[in-house]
């Protein structure tokens, strides 16, 4: 009955901190204030050049122009989901999600965004603005490489593999 017991308590244990874990993520913070931030479990890899700073992802690529960055640095957020993760004030989040959606979150429904490929040419796709973020639909897109562009500020790398 005691090894019953202890054993039960050890597994509520394990649960309940299961239940509290937080993800970690990188967070780049540009000198207006903004930021952008990315799930560390999606591996992250962060590269310079002379001039820009590329974060290179699981999921997604992006490149930020060095003299426009302040810093970057880790924090935590809990990994229930995107709308149950704090966001500041100025902070732009892209999240690519499963059937070729891409969320764009801390954007106002009236912002620009546009698709491109990697030849230049702009493409179209299914928008649903939610009142601080933006749904992109690209399942009509075919599989390649795009570039998705908000607000002519914020840029991020696509590769659509279906």
């Amino acid at each position: 009955m005691k090894n019953r017991l202890m054993l039960l308590l050890l597994f509520l244990s394990l649960f309940r901190i299961g239940a509290y874990a937080q993800t970690l993520l990188l967070v780049i913070e540009m000198k207006d204030k903004s930021t952008v931030s990315f799930a560390l479990n999606e591996k992250p890899e962060i590269s310079f050049s002379t001039s820009s700073m590329f974060v290179d992802s699981e999921t997604m690529s992006a490149e930020y122009k060095l003299n426009s960055v302040l810093r970057y640095y880790f924090a935590e957020g809990t990994p229930s989901g995107v709308d149950s993760i704090e966001m500041s004030e100025n902070e732009v989040r892209f999240t690519y999600q499963s059937g070729d959606n891409l969320l764009i979150e801390g954007v106002d429904d009236s912002s620009s965004l546009y698709i491109y490929d990697i030849s230049g040419r702009r493409h179209n796709a299914d928008v649903e603005c939610n009142g601080g973020s933006i749904t992109v639909s690209m399942h009509q897109l075919q599989p390649g490489i795009y570039i998705v562009n908000v607000m002519g500020k914020y840029s991020v790398k696509i590769n659509k593999n279906r």
